[in-house]
Order: C-alpha cells, then sequence, then structure tokens
C-alpha cells in the first residue's frame, strides 16, 4: 500500500511540474503574439480635387484588431498598417503603371493605432498614384 502511495504522489508531482513548465512556456508566447497584435481605429478619407474642402469626400472607418468596420478590405488595410506599425508614410509603394493625367486627390487618416494618435494627409497626382502609394488603405469608393 505504501508502495501505490508513493508512486500515486510521485505521478502528482511531475503532473504539477509539467503542468508548471507547460504554462511557463505557453504564456510567454502568448504574450508575445498579443505584442504583435496591434489596435487601432482610423478615419479615412479621399478628396477628389485639391481642395480639402471639396464636397466630392469618401469616407471609410478601418478598425485593426479585430480587423474591420466599413473599410471593403479591413484584413488588407490592417496587414500594410501592421506592416509599417501604423505609421502610412513607411507604406511601400507598389510598383504600377499610371497615367500622367492630373486628376489631384487628398488622402487623409485620422484615429489611433497602438494608443498613439495618427494623421495623415498627403496629396496625390491622381486616383491609381494614391493606391500605388498607399497600397490598400484608401483603396475604397470612387472619388
Amino acid at each position: 500500500m505504501r508502495a501505490t502511495m508513493t508512486r500515486r504522489i510521485r505521478q502528482a508531482v511531475v503532473a504539477a511540474v509539467v503542468g508548471v513548465v507547460t504554462t511557463g512556456v505557453a504564456l510567454p508566447s502568448t504574450s508575445a503574439a498579443r505584442a504583435h497584435d496591434h489596435q487601432g481605429r482610423l478615419w479615412l478619407s479621399v478628396v477628389r480635387g485639391a481642395d480639402p474642402d471639396g464636397h466630392e469626400r469618401v469616407w471609410a472607418v478601418l478598425t485593426c484588431g479585430p480587423d474591420g468596420g466599413t473599410h471593403p478590405d479591413a484584413r488588407a488595410g490592417c496587414d500594410a498598417l501592421r506592416a509599417v506599425d501604423g505609421d502610412l508614410t513607411a507604406v511601400e509603394p507598389t510598383s504600377r503603371f499610371c497615367t500622367r493625367i492630373y486628376a489631384p486627390v487628398i488622402a487623409e487618416a485620422m484615429g489611433t493605432w497602438d494608443g498613439r494618435a495618427v494623421r495623415y494627409r498627403a496629396t496625390f497626382p491622381n486616383r491609381c498614384e494614391m493606391e500605388a502609394g498607399t497600397g490598400p488603405l484608401f483603396a475604397f469608393g470612387d472619388a
């Protein structure tokens, strides 16, 4: 009887140690995953023409972590923001052919990313150049 009791105690101790080690290993990776799950909420707008007070403005809301909002491709928009840690000026431009037609558009963003204020405004010579320079972030509406 004493041998079975000792064996059960040993098994309980081993199970407890394995549980602690497993939990100790799992917690940092879970915390690290959360550290990379950036959160933000941005109000994005595109204005046709060089006048920021123009009436041809299209809006979209982009929320990240979880991805959503009124943006038509929230996942792609959030992935683009995650790649540059919310810095819209650091978005890598894509190589694409755009015509030289001058039809200016203004891209604006305001909101928060990981608790930091985000403000962005840039004028592009046309919609194609804007989308090439900002990826999927301002690819919505038909302004």
